[in-house]
């Protein structure tokens, strides 16, 4: 997804320790997408996930998963939280 959905995946997967690079990419890829019509057609390579990923990197944290968790936490997801998702998709 280039959306809600994909911003939504991107912050999971940079909680759970995706790279950047991998992240672009992978949102990047969505514009390859068979039904793409539904989609903005105004997407530009790396497009608003890279003012996602700039704005997550403003967090403190020694990686960019830290920075990520740090963000989720300014915005109310408890830590218990944040341990349970990796722990469900890490495990």
């Amino acid at each position: 997804g280039v959306d809600r959905a994909g911003s939504t995946v991107l912050i999971l997967e940079a909680l759970l320790g995706v790279s950047k690079s991998d992240l672009v990419r992978d949102y990047e890829l969505s514009a390859f997408y068979h039904n793409y019509k539904h989609v903005n057609r105004n997407i530009i390579p790396g497009g608003n996930v890279l003012e996602l990923i700039d704005r997550l990197d403003k967090y403190d944290g020694d990686s960019f998963a830290e920075k990520t968790a740090n963000f989720l936490l300014s915005i109310g997801v408890t830590q218990k939280e944040i341990d349970t998702l990796r722990e469900i998709f890490l495990q």
